[in-house]
């Protein structure tokens, strides 16, 4: 009897016992502060990517610029005539000349007659120069031809040589890669008329008006808001008019490397080119050359000078143009 008795007598007392705790216990205080936040847990991993939203409202049209485009020198020639009929008489645009199966005109009047031997004009792509001096001549792939007998030198009374065809590079192929100086617009990239011996592209054969004036589309358009450059600074021709020790063959001067060194031991180093040379006329003309004048002695930082200036210089300009001078 006492042993049954015992799980039931433990399990009252505990019951009762709750019973006094629960009795006992007063209600739930009110909630304490909030603790400070813990630290940022590590980022979850990235959900997937949502649709795309619809476009939006499309932005403010931009200020409307177009870039400056080669002209030509007959568009130039429709205001500024004076200039053109001159510049057109010099060798400047003629020292590159298209061919189309035929002999080139070149500054109206000069009439090739001769060829390199085997040569016909069929196969003649462009003549380079041709002017006054010589001429050498491009094929339909882009090369300049050389050999033997490839460049025509024309008659000239001051070298009392006669007309005839000379050495050019026998031997060789060379392709032409002269645009930077003989063309207008000229670009490294590419091969003009897809002749794979022309090394860049032109917008213009031979040196025109924007050659130095630079692209004149936007002048064109509006005279008065974009006016073209003038370069009146030596380096301007120098970058093709090369100077420095003369090389001399078949009776001409060859391009050299030189950097108008030869400008800065006398006089001249006061002077720029086109102080006596006009950019738009030809040397080779019924005039004579202009020459420069020297003025009344003036005494300069580095002792007793002579005031030189050439006929285009300005009275004002001169005193600016002190330099050393022959008596």
């Amino acid at each position: 009897m006492k042993a049954g008795r015992s799980p039931v007598l433990i399990l009252t007392i505990l019951v009762m016992t709750m019973l006094a705790l629960a009795a006992c216990s007063g209600r739930p205080g009110p909630v304490g502060p909030q603790g400070e936040p813990g630290p940022q847990g590590p980022p979850g991993p990235t959900g997937a990517t949502g649709a795309t939203g619809a476009r939006g409202p499309a932005g403010q049209d931009g200020a409307s610029f177009i870039p400056a485009q080669f002209v030509g020198s007959l568009t130039c020639a429709e205001c500024h005539q004076d200039y053109y009929d001159r510049f057109i008489a010099s060798g400047h645009p003629w020292i590159l000349n298209p061919v189309d199966d035929a002999a080139p005109a070149i500054a109206g009047n000069r009439a090739i007659r001769t060829l390199p031997e085997g040569l016909e004009w069929a196969n003649v792509a462009y003549v380079v120069g041709g002017y006054n001096w010589k001429a050498n001549f491009v094929d339909k792939a882009g090369m300049l031809v050389t050999g033997e007998t490839a460049q025509l030198n024309f008659a000239n009374r001051l070298l009392q040589t006669s007309e005839g065809l000379v050495p050019y590079h026998p031997g060789e192929e060379l392709p032409y890669d002269c645009g930077a100086c003989h063309t207008t617009g000229y670009s490294t990239q590419g091969n003009q008329d897809g002749r794979a011996g022309m090394v860049g592209t032109f917008a213009f054969p031979g040196v025109q008006c924007e050659a130095c004036h630079g692209a004149g589309s936007l002048h064109v358009n509006d005279p008065h808001a974009f006016t073209p450059q003038v370069d009146r600074d030596r380096q301007e021709c120098t970058s093709c008019h090369m100077t420095g020790d003369l090389v001399v063959a078949d009776g001409f001067i060859q391009h050299t490397d030189g950097h108008y060194g030869d400008l800065f031991p006398g006089k001249h180093a006061a002077l720029d080119c086109v102080d006596c040379h006009d950019p738009h006329a030809g040397v080779v003309a019924p005039a004579p050359p202009a020459r420069a004048t020297c003025g009344p002695p003036a005494r300069a930082a580095t002792g007793s000078s002579r005031w030189c200036r050439s006929p285009s210089t300005t009275a004002s300009a001169w005193s600016a143009s002190i330099a050393t001078c022959r008596s």
